[in-house]
C-alpha cells in the first residue's frame, strides 16, 4: 500500500513540475559586452591578447517541450549571409535555469530573471577564436 502511494506521488508531482517551466518560445535579445582573442582577432588586439566589443544577441527559441528547448542564436555583427547558430538546451527541474550547447561549439547556461528576461552567459572554443559574454536578454 506504501508503495502504490508513493507511486501515485510521483507520479503526479513530475506533472506539476512541467507546469512551471517557464514559457521560452520566442526573441530574446539584449546587449552584451563580448571578449574575443584568437588568430581570427590577432590584428585586432589591443590589450591583455584579447579584443572587447558590444553586440546585439538575439537569441529565438523556436520549440519548447516542458524541460527542453531548440532555437538558434544570431548577433548584430553576423554578416546578413550566414545562417544563425543552432542552439539545443534543457531547463533544470526547479525551471529557474538551464543549460545550452551550439552548432558553433559554444556552451552555455542562463538563469531566469523573470518571466520577461533571463542572463545568458556563453563560451565558445573554435578552432581561430574564442569568445566569452554574458548579458541580460529580454523578450522581444
Amino acid at each position: 500500500m506504501k508503495n502504490s502511494i508513493l507511486f501515485l506521488l510521483l507520479v503526479y508531482s513530475s506533472h506539476i513540475f512541467a507546469a512551471d517551466y517557464p514559457d521560452m518560445v520566442g526573441a530574446w535579445s539584449g546587449q552584451v559586452r563580448v571578449i574575443s582573442s584568437g588568430e581570427n582577432v590577432s590584428d585586432q588586439v589591443a590589450f591583455g591578447g584579447a579584443v572587447l566589443s558590444e553586440q546585439i544577441i538575439t537569441v529565438t527559441i523556436n520549440y519548447q517541450e516542458g524541460e527542453t528547448f531548440i532555437g538558434n542564436s544570431r548577433s548584430s555583427v553576423t554578416p546578413r549571409g550566414q545562417p544563425s547558430t543552432a542552439v539545443w538546451g534543457a531547463l533544470r527541474s526547479t525551471g529557474d535555469e538551464a543549460l545550452f550547447v551550439t552548432a558553433g561549439g559554444g556552451r552555455g547556461h542562463l538563469w531566469f530573471r523573470g518571466r520577461d528576461s533571463f542572463e545568458y552567459c556563453i563560451t565558445n572554443l573554435e578552432e581561430s577564436v574564442i569568445t566569452a559574454y554574458c548579458g541580460i536578454l529580454t523578450r522581444k
